[in-house]
């Protein structure tokens, strides 16, 4: 749907927050460190009039490229600096611009700022929403003429934080995705269909995947399958994401380190991958990552227990070289929905035609347990029945795009008196099946390809 001139106006004039705008530029003026703290984004979209993006981009230039760290904004630094750009000086002083600014660092209050930061966010989503075309009046009904119905909801949506806003419009799209793939997944067949020519078929192509590190889940599973997803249990500490990250990092390298061959040795293999972590951020994968291709331990990366120049130096070095050159890609989420990391997994698909992806592990977030929650309406959903709608959508992406993924669990007390699926944290019966690899020593890994 396109939006006229007209509708657009109409939308940014009914889903104004000028008194918000205000607020929020008298306490940043009070307190510019509210604009350094990552606790708080804005971007220039935000902003649904030109002299909001004029004054606001004046205050964020005055705080981010001042050589010190500035206590306060005032008035006129802001007219000294817009002096100077005559264009955008002649508009800032044809609304009286130093007035209102003056007035409203003389009212703001840092105490109510994040109140005013919550609802100018929300509403700058709407109207993003709005003017995409998309129908938000059920939150906020600015086409109609009942003014108490209006400020009821109102009051509903300044309740909501922003997650839930998103949530609502992201579980509208999710139904009718699922509405309109249903009959996509269904697939009919006879038993006897292309079964004369598949013994053949196996035999000049077997069906193997990608390779693991480990030669026992190569020949339990068969390698990397697209089209599977793959499931492994360890307790914490057990080294779930280090043994994901070699795994991605074993066909993503062009070369990795042998120490067999006491060198780099090339790789067949240069994959475009994903590794989603929940919990580790960048420089704690990369140097994960790192060990992995140099062949150095990681406590030796982090501390930096090398010299410059010497050999460990050098394969470190090279090691960064190779991975600078891969296709590995890394994303953080600690808070997620089935929806969020689906749509994820399928962006890289696109963009990068990435089919061998690992999700770090299976576990119950704010998000992923609200979202689940409220596709089954009132009926309260335990743990297990949570981590199973979420292990199906992971298994429906592997099946729909043909791709890999591996991910993990957490094991709970019971992993070391019993090993089934009892032992999983959050865990029933019939949550899945296990089955068991061992690993080095005595170490034990429950896995399962599915």
């Amino acid at each position: 749907m396109v939006v006229s001139d007209i509708e657009k106006n109409e939308i940014i004039n009914a889903l104004d927050t000028t008194r918000d705008f205000f607020a929020i530029i008298g306490a940043v003026c009070q307190q510019p460190q509210l604009i350094r703290t990552d606790a708080y984004e804005f971007k220039m979209g935000d902003f649904h009039k030109p002299l909001q993006r004029l004054i606001f981009g004046t205050i964020n230039n005055l705080i981010v490229n001042s050589e010190a760290d500035i206590d306060k904004v005032t008035a006129e630094d802001i007219d000294n600096h817009l002096s100077s750009k005559p264009r955008a000086y002649e508009a800032f002083e044809r609304v009286n611009g130093y007035e209102i600014v003056k007035e409203a660092i003389e009212k703001g209050n840092v105490g109510t700022f994040k109140v005013s930061y919550d609802r100018f966010k929300k509403y700058a989503l709407l109207r993003t929403l709005a003017i995409e075309g998309i129908d938000v009046t059920e939150l906020v009904n600015y086409k109609g003429d009942n003014a108490i119905e209006l400020e009821e909801q109102k009051m509903k949506f300044d309740a909501m934080d922003i997650n839930e806003v998103m949530d609502f419009f992201s579980m509208k799209i999710n139904a009718i995705r699922d509405e309109w793939r249903k009959d996509s997944e269904r697939r009919s067949s006879k038993a006897s269909d292309n079964i004369a020519t598949l013994p053949e078929r196996l035999r000049l192509k077997p069906d193997f995947g990608m390779p693991f590190c480990n030669n026992y889940y190569n020949t339990a599973f068969r390698g990397m399958r697209r089209g599977k997803l793959m499931i492994r249990s360890a307790d914490t500490g057990g080294g779930k994401t280090r043994q994901a990250i070699a795994d991605l990092a074993n066909i993503s390298m062009d070369e990795t380190w042998s120490n067999e061959a006491n060198a780099f040795v090339k790789s067949d293999y240069s994959e475009p991958t994903l590794f989603i972590s929940t919990e580790l951020e960048e420089m704690e994968l990369q140097t994960v990552l790192i060990a992995h291709v140099s062949g150095i331990a990681e406590e030796v990366i982090v501390k930096g227990w090398y010299k410059e120049g010497d050999a460990k130096h050098k394969r470190i070095t090279h090691a960064a070289e190779i991975i600078s050159r891969s296709d590995m890609f890394l994303e953080y989420i600690p808070d997620f929905s089935i929806n969020d990391i689906q749509s994820m997994i399928e962006s890289y698909i696109i963009k990068h035609n990435t089919q061998y992806i690992a999700f770090d592990y299976l576990q119950i977030t704010p998000k992923l347990s609200r979202t689940i929650q409220a596709s089954y309406g009132s009926t309260p959903l335990r743990e297990d029945q949570i981590l199973v709608n979420f292990t199906s959508a992971l298994k429906l992406i592997c099946q729909q795009y043909n791709v890999f993924i591996m991910t993990s669990t957490q094991v709970n007390r019971n992993f070391k008196n019993e090993r089934d699926t009892n032992s999983l944290r959050g865990g029933k019966p019939s949550f899945m099946p296990c089955f068991h690899v061992k690993i080095t020593g005595e170490r034990i890994c429950d896995a399962v390809c599915i």
